[in-house]
């Protein structure tokens, strides 16, 4: 096995790849990955950050194949399915994703940010019953994660069940009363429950917290 290329070992290139990456220069960044893993192709945690550098490049493809081969050498690392499941929701395959997320949870069963991700792809999957038990997970591992209780209200909404969507935008916006997402998906849902009085009171905050925001004044 080779020891050094160009003078640098694995870690010396592992190294220049991590000052690359954070100074936003990823092409070079995969570069010394590159020499780093053909030096010592054992070494997970470069392979892990090439697949970041991709996905920082918008190659998703190339990502997971980094990430499969991470999983390869220690199947146990939930950060690299993790990974490996935003790479398939960014390339449209959510079946996939769910399956790197699952494996993700079964490793750590406390990963809210892999509830919640499984929960956005089978929403995207049109299963809004499994998102909301994928949710209902991640708010019970946290529940002032306002990311979760604001999609658990997306898909309340996507089932027209606009009573628990409005419950679960409530609990967003108590943990973060800017948020205006969720202050603007609550003025939907009052509408469509018929409750106007409500509705312009949602539309006044979503307004006052951004007044240029064309889609909260519509």
């Amino acid at each position: 096995m080779l020891k050094k290329i160009e003078g640098k070992t694995a870690s010396e290139w592992y190294q220049m790849g991590m000052d690359y990456g954070k100074s936003g220069n990823h092409q070079r960044a995969i570069k010394c990955y590159e020499k780093a893993v053909k030096l010592d192709p054992l070494d997970k945690l470069t392979w892990c950050m090439m697949g970041v550098s991709y996905g920082d490049l918008g190659n998703p493809q190339r990502e997971i194949e980094c990430y499969e081969k991470a999983v390869k050498l220690d199947p146990q690392d939930k950060e690299a399915w993790y990974n490996m499941g935003v790479a398939y929701g960014d390339l449209g395959n959510y079946q996939q994703a769910i399956e790197c997320y699952e494996k993700a949870v079964k490793i750590n069963p406390h990963y809210k940010e892999a509830w919640n991700n499984r929960g956005r792809a089978y929403e995207k999957l049109g299963n809004y019953q499994q998102a909301i038990e994928c949710y209902e997970e991640a708010v019970k591992i946290d529940p002032h994660y306002k990311k979760a209780w604001y999609n658990m209200g997306v898909a309340y909404g996507d089932l027209e069940n606009y009573q628990q969507a409005i419950e679960c935008y409530e609990k967003a916006v108590k943990i973060d009363p800017h948020y205006k997402k969720a202050w603007y998906n609550m003025r939907v849902a009052y509408g469509d429950l018929g409750n106007p009085q409500r509705e312009i009171e949602c539309y006044k905050k979503a307004v006052k917290l951004d007044p240029q925001d064309k889609e909260a004044w519509g």
